[in-house]
This record gives C-alpha cells, structure tokens and sequence, in this order.
C-alpha cells in the first residue's frame, strides 16, 4: 500500500529509492523524450495529457517529470482534474541529471 501524496514533489533521490511505487509520466515533447528519459517511464506529452493516454486503474501514484517545476505542475494540475493521484519530480529533468540519476533512450 503506498502513501497517497496529492501534491507536493519528490526530489529525484526520493524518486530512485521508491521508483516501484509510482508510475513516471515524461510530458516533455518527443525529441526530449528520445533524449533520455527515466527507466520505465511513460510518454504522454502535455498537450496530450486530456486525452486519457494513460492506461492504468488510478491506483498507482504519478510521478510528472518536465523541463522545469512549472510545466510539471501545470501538469499535475491536470492529472488531479482527472482523479489521478499525482506530484513533480523537483527540479525536472535537469535536477534528475544533476543527481547522477540513470536515463535510458529511444534513438532510432
């Protein structure tokens, strides 16, 4: 049973050290995705985030990885108008870097 945050983050050594307990939702555009991303992660761009793309029962927790706090918050905000349970990942993608943090990539 996890611990439902609503809002709020995790820093990205939080995330490492409970990846299990959260479903990551990389809502960077495509060339970001493909540029690295968090193992395990799924893709749903910003834009996109209404569309119910994420396939999952709304148990799992989500963790929103941006380019920055802003973009992730404003996609938070959406995945909670949508019932899901949700937070950022501090700092986005260039706190997960600094950290040291493994990112994996889907070049083509």
């Amino acid at each position: 049973m996890y611990s439902v945050r609503r809002r709020g983050s995790l820093d990205p050594d939080e995330l490492a050290a409970s990846l299990h307990d959260y479903v990551v939702v990389d809502v960077r555009d495509r060339s970001g995705w493909s540029g690295g991303h968090i193992p395990g992660s799924i893709h749903v761009p910003i834009n996109n985030l209404g569309g119910g793309l994420i396939d999952d029962d709304k148990r799992s927790p989500l963790a929103v990885l941006a380019d920055n706090d802003r973009e992730a918050e404003e996609a938070v905000g959406a995945l909670l108008r949508q019932g899901w349970d949700a937070v950022t990942i501090s700092g986005g993608l260039p706190a997960w870097r600094a950290a040291g943090q493994c990112l994996v990539t889907n070049r083509h």
